[in-house]
C-alpha cells in the first residue's frame, strides 16, 4: 500500500520482484492516484481501513501479508484490530503517530522551495527523514529498496 500523497504507481519497480514469489495486489487508495476524488469524499483512516477489509474479502485472500509505508501502516492496523482482517504479516515503514513530523511540516510550509530544489538535494532530505521515521532502523538493503521505489 502506498502512502500520502502518493499512488500505487510508486510500487511499479517492486511489484515485479515480489511477483516472482507472491501474488501481488497493488491498488490506489480511495482519493489517491487513479481512484475517485471528489469534495466530501471520506478518505480517513477509518474509511480506508474499511475499504481494505472489503478488498481482502472481495479478492478472497486469507491472512495476506501487507507491505506499505506512511499512514498505510495505521490503516492496516485498524483493519486488523477493529475490522477483524487477519494478516500473516504487516510490514510498514511508519506505523504509529505522529504522521506529521517537523520535517513534513517544513516541507508543507515551503512547497515552492522543495518543488524547485535539485533532485539530489531533495532525495538527501527524504533519505535523512526516512532514517528517523521508523521505530526499528531499516537495514541498508531495505532502505536501498525503499529509496529505489520512491525514486521510481
Amino acid at each position: 500500500m502506498h502512502g500520502t500523497p502518493s499512488r500505487s504507481y510508486i510500487w511499479r519497480n517492486v511489484v515485479p520482484k515480489l511477483a516472482n514469489r507472491f501474488a501481488v495486489y497493488a491498488f490506489d487508495l480511495l482519493g489517491f492516484g487513479e481512484s475517485e476524488r471528489r469534495d466530501g469524499l471520506d478518505v480517513s483512516i477509518a474509511a480506508q481501513a474499511g475499504l481494505l477489509a472489503e478488498l481482502v474479502e472481495f479478492w478472497g485472500l486469507e491472512a495476506p501479508a501487507l507491505a506499505g509505508h506512511d499512514i498505510r501502516g495505521g490503516i492496516a492496523l485498524r483493519a486488523h484490530l477493529l475490522g477483524g482482517v487477519e494478516f500473516s504479516r504487516i510490514d510498514a515503514v511508519v506505523l504509529l503517530r505522529p504522521w506529521i513530523t517537523p520535517t513534513t511540516r517544513h516541507v508543507k510550509a515551503h512547497l515552492d522551495v522543495y518543488r524547485t530544489m535539485p533532485t539530489g538535494s531533495f532525495e538527501a532530505i527524504v533519505a535523512g527523514h526516512l532514517r528517523t521515521a521508523s521505530y526499528h532502523p531499516m537495514d541498508e538493503e531495505a532502505f536501498t529498496v525503499y529509496m529505489d521505489q520512491w525514486r521510481g
